[in-house]
């Protein structure tokens, strides 16, 4: 009896077991991961891919940015009517039959235009470098990718850098080693000789010097001397040069263009030197700029550009004429030409009323700069830069620059800007005032 009542007891302690068992849940054993390991070889951000020796770094940051322009222009206004000259014996300007019979009654009017804009804008950028140690050096590929927009609508994204180096070997598409860069904390502090090219260089770096030699293939970012519609006019003596097209370049064509720069640095100061040549232009391009800080938390930054002619790296403008609006049965518009010529038709007439008087570039340009750490999230910054051209329908261009960096929080700046600006050509003055808030998030 005592053996079936242990059987029993036994029985159902197994069965109350295998039932407790029986609801535990199963869990699946997890399988072995393969975490990304850091590499510290090239700096913080870097990581291997997995599975392979290179070093990864993505970068970048975002942009949120509003700005607020206002713009003075004092002006001349040209009116030219044609006139019926003294003894010319005619009653109408319509029965002339010389340009001898009929005169220019000049009248000019001092003018005053006064406008302002403002307008938010946006820009992202990630940068890819990736890195790893070979028999020949380290072997780097780079990738920068940006896009921005307005409030309107976003831009496409494009590759603004991409470029391998190899030890001290360099090609790809980049900005040029010849571009100086702005002053500390300033978005407004004026303009610097340089641009984005194909190019390939070598560097040699020891001890704090380095000095890169190599080419640039010149971009053909041409201006057009030819008039704006149709042949060449000559230009009266009176015409009034009243406009103008900025941009960089001066050779005929692509070309390649070689250049040197040499550079020198200590944890005290920085000086650098360049020399550049446009082959298509047959023009130099060369300047100086460095920084040095004298005490903790000031850092002074100053640079000088010159330009033997217009070339690819300079600061070049199309100087463009417009003709007086003739009025008086003859020509009643603005922006048409109308040249007296002689024979049976007295008057020549060319639509467009622009030509072509050709360069004025910027012989030199130069600006200096500070920025003082007040806080130790609060840095401000003031500049001052001024460009000269050779040309006597410009007056030199000046620029004053504030500035303020505030770091919000790791990764998160603040930083506004105001200028001041005044530039001229020929009887035109102006004054641009810009205010620039932005936020950018790095990481």
């Amino acid at each position: 009896m005592k053996l079936l009542v242990h059987l029993a007891t036994s029985s159902a302690l197994i069965m109350a077991v295998s039932t407790a068992r029986a609801a535990d849940p199963i869990v699946a054993e997890p399988e072995p991961m393969d975490y990304v390991k850091v590499c510290d070889m090239y700096g913080a951000g870097f990581f291997y891919i997995p599975g392979t020796e290179t070093c990864l770094r993505i970068s970048g940051y975002v942009d949120v940015q509003y700005e607020y322009s206002t713009y003075d222009h004092n002006y001349f206004n040209y009116q030219v009517t044609i006139g019926i000259a003294e003894d010319a014996g005619i009653a109408d300007i319509s029965e002339a039959e010389t340009v001898e019979q009929l005169v220019l009654i000049e009248n000019v009017t001092e003018r005053k235009h006064s406008s302002s804009t403002g307008e938010p804008v946006y820009l992202a950028r990630v940068n890819f470098d990736a890195r790893e140690e070979t028999d020949l050096g380290v072997l780097r590929s780079y990738v920068r990718l940006e896009g921005e927009g307005t409030n309107e609508g976003g831009g496409s994204i494009s590759a603004k850098d991409v470029y391998i180096e190899l030890g001290g070997f360099s090609t790809g598409y980049r900005t040029t080693a010849l571009e100086t860069g702005g002053l500390p904390g300033l978005m407004l502090d004026g303009y610097y000789g340089g641009g984005r090219h194909m190019y390939a260089n070598y560097t040699f770096a020891a001890n704090g010097f380095a000095m890169t030699a190599g080419v640039d293939l010149d971009d053909g970012n041409t201006l057009a001397l030819a008039a704006a519609s149709g042949d060449d006019v000559d230009v009266p003596d009176d015409a009034y040069i009243a406009s103008l097209n900025a941009s960089r370049g001066g050779g005929d064509g692509e070309s390649v263009n070689p250049y040197i720069v040499a550079s020198y640095s200590s944890s005290m100061f920085n000086i650098r030197g360049k020399f550049g040549y446009d082959t298509s232009a047959d023009e130099h391009h060369y300047g100086v700029d460095g920084s040095i800080t004298p005490v903790e938390g000031l850092t002074l930054r100053g640079y000088w550009e010159g330009n033997s002619g217009a070339n690819e790296y300079g600061y070049n403008s199309e100087v463009l004429g417009y003709f007086p609006q003739f009025s008086g049965g003859i020509c009643e518009c603005n922006l048409e030409i109308a040249v007296p010529g002689g024979g049976e038709d007295p008057f020549l007439f060319t639509e467009g009323g622009r030509v072509n008087e050709g360069y004025a570039y910027a012989d030199q340009t130069w600006g200096v700069g500070a920025t003082y750490q007040i806080l130790s999230n609060l840095t401000a910054a003031v500049g001052y830069s001024k460009t000269s051209f050779d040309s006597s329908f410009f007056s030199d261009w000046e620029s004053y620059v504030v500035g303020l960096d505030w770091n919000v929080t790791d990764n998160l700046l603040l930083r506004a800007n105001y200028r001041h600006q005044e530039v001229g050509f020929s009887e035109v003055t102006s004054e641009i005032d810009e205010l620039r808030v932005r936020l950018r998030r790095t990481f």
